[in-house]
């Protein structure tokens, strides 16, 4: 469950997953001023944006959720999370998190890499034939 809350918090605070859904106007209008950081805000507030983007962010959440499923074996064997730093700072944290994936990705099993490089597809907007693309 942690994880899950993890890699949902860093999708939806990465600009790659602002960029990839259409409501990128109204979560910044709704959480601009969020002191919790705009993934709490998001998950508190999403019932105050239109369908259209509470859909996206359900789909951003299912995404995170099977990433999460399949690679949580890989994630904290290569790219545990490191509390002092998620203590201090969630995009940071967040940040290292995505670094250390990218570096890492080759180490993970064959399933958690290409659910990996799909989600990246698709949250980039350069999804391949089997990529989900969310927008």
């Amino acid at each position: 469950m942690f994880y899950k809350l993890l890699i949902t918090l860093f999708f939806l605070t990465s600009t790659a997953s602002f960029a990839a859904i259409d409501c990128e106007e109204e979560i910044h209008k709704l959480c601009q001023n969020a002191k919790s950081g705009s993934g709490k805000c998001l998950k508190e507030k999403q019932h105050l944006l239109p369908l259209s983007c509470q859909s996206e962010l359900n789909t951003l959440n299912n995404v995170a959720a099977d990433v999460t499923a399949n690679c949580m074996q890989d994630l904290m064997k290569f790219c545990p999370v490191n509390m002092k730093v998620l203590e201090k700072s969630v995009e940071t944290a967040m940040l290292r998190q995505s670094e250390c994936i990218k570096k890492m990705k080759s180490q993970f099993s064959p399933k958690c890499s290409s659910l990996i490089e799909n989600m990246t597809k698709a949250f980039t907007g350069k999804g391949g034939p089997g990529a989900k693309t969310i927008r």
